[in-house]
């Protein structure tokens, strides 16, 4: 279906639509053409032998004779479609052909007179026939020294005119078709060729977008190099604008994280050397650790990366394979089945450090409550819209066979909306990193009850290709 809104289908319907109305003017303009040569020539033929006539006619007591039979001989042959007749100044016939004897030609009677000199060629209906009609005037000087009018009259069918034309009408549009739709297929062709171009910017557009690419081609002729350019401009600046805050935040995290760790070191020394009450150690090292946490969400809450429409696909596989690899040996002493099921297809269109971020924190509980075994399954592809385009979608369903998390528990993790420093303690903290990532990135995220008993912790993300 052609559609408005595509550069390919408005030219191709501009041709489609322009190509028949040129054709259709071209023909009627050279059949138009034609039948004015056939008319033109059918009067000098006619001329011809109204001529032929008078060289034959003699004058006889004060009356035209001419021979019986003609030079012409579709004049000497009945039911010919050629006839002519010889009218004296009373318009009556004083001659006629051998073609004319079995024509009834009354029509001489609506003949008009004309001047002397003067030719008329016009077109009339005899029996219901189109016919030629050529009159021609003239003055026969008697020995008298009279001149006697005389109209040399000439009757012609148009049957073999008229063939002629549909003849030439047939082979006109048979051939004017057939160029027509040589012209469209070639205009095809060289839309095609000519918006190729435009084809393989919308490719290196869809590549950037699904990041299977960093930058757009530089090899575009030039009425989109400035369009490209400009492209790639924007994504090295908005690149190097997401580096530039990235390094600022981690500075910041740096500032704040030391003196936090000063801090509980010197919790430490003052609880080896019995400084202060236990109770009062624990409950500084309780808040002191509750400042790391707080600044650590907030932290990853401000450099949390957008979707953005041009950023590289990162695989799940590789990135899961490492996490679950360092936290083997944090975890050293806990002996867990861990299943993993992750497509090729599966990939993360944002930054790396969000991904790891959220499988971190979620692997990390899953080792943490986890009491037998584990498992991560990921898979992606490419879905249709409600709106009919496609979109590329992933899905990460993580699982544990922990205690898991009550009903409770679950909706005010996931729709709360509450600070980090008032997150339920075990893994509020982590799913409210997850939570605040996932929904950076306009995904979801939901928890359930795990086939392995525990808690089973579901992401959809959805993009644009």
């Amino acid at each position: 279906m052609l559609s408005s809104n595509s550069i390919r289908s408005r030219l191709t319907l501009a041709s489609l639509l322009l190509l028949p109305l040129i054709c259709g003017a071209l023909a009627w303009s050279l059949e138009r053409a034609f039948s004015v040569s056939l008319l033109e020539n059918q009067q000098r033929q006619m001329t011809l032998q109204a001529y032929a006539l008078m060289a034959s006619a003699e004058l006889q007591q004060n009356t035209l004779w001419l021979p019986e039979v003609m030079s012409d001989d579709r004049l000497n042959q009945l039911s010919s479609d050629s006839f002519a007749v010889v009218l004296d100044n009373n318009l009556s016939i004083s001659w006629r052909s051998l073609s004319a004897s079995d024509k009834a030609v009354d029509i001489i009677h609506a003949l008009s007179k004309i001047k002397t000199g003067v030719s008329s060629f016009k077109r009339t209906s005899i029996n219901h026939e189109e016919t030629f009609v050529f009159q021609y005037a003239v003055e026969w000087e008697s020995d008298e020294g009279i001149a006697l009018p005389f109209q040399f009259v000439i009757y012609e069918n148009q049957a073999d005119y008229r063939s002629q034309v549909q003849k030439y009408r047939h082979t006109l549009w048979l051939w004017l078709c057939a160029i027509g739709l040589s012209l469209i297929f070639a205009q095809l062709i060289v839309l095609r060729w000519g918006l190729a171009p435009l084809n393989d910017l919308i490719k290196d557009i869809a590549a950037v977008r699904q990041g299977n690419t960093e930058r757009l081609k530089e090899t575009y002729p030039k009425e989109l190099t400035a369009v490209t350019s400009s492209i790639n401009q924007l994504l090295e600046h908005e690149e190097s604008q997401r580096a530039r805050y990235r390094n600022t935040m981690a500075d910041l995290a740096h500032s704040i994280k030391n003196p936090v760790a000063i801090i509980a070191s010197e919790l430490s020394s003052a609880s080896r050397n019995n400084q202060l009450p236990k109770p009062v150690l624990d409950e500084l090292s309780q808040q002191n650790e509750r400042i790391n946490q707080i600044v650590s969400y907030q932290l990853n809450r401000a450099v949390g990366g957008a979707a953005a429409p041009f950023v590289k696909a990162i695989p799940i596989n590789p990135v899961a394979k490492e996490i679950i690899s360092a936290l083997k040996k944090v975890y050293v002493d806990k002996n867990l089945s861990i299943s993993i099921d992750i497509s090729e297809s599966a990939v993360f269109k944002g930054d790396k450090g969000d991904l790891m971020e959220l499988l971190g924190n979620l692997l990390d509980n899953a080792f943490k409550y986890g009491q037998e075994a584990i498992s991560i399954a990921a898979k992606g592809g490419v879905s249709n819209g409600k709106d009919g385009t496609e979109n590329q979608y992933l899905i990460i369903v993580i699982e544990d066979g922990g205690p898991g998390l009550s009903k409770e528990q679950q909706t005010q993790l996931i729709h709360r909306g509450e600070r980090a420093d008032t997150a339920i303690p075990g893994q509020g903290i982590g799913l409210a990193v997850v939570s605040d990532i996932v929904k950076t990135y306009q995904g979801e995220v939901s928890l359930d009850r795990a086939t392995l008993g525990g808690l089973s912790v579901s992401l959809v993300f959805t993009w644009n290709s």
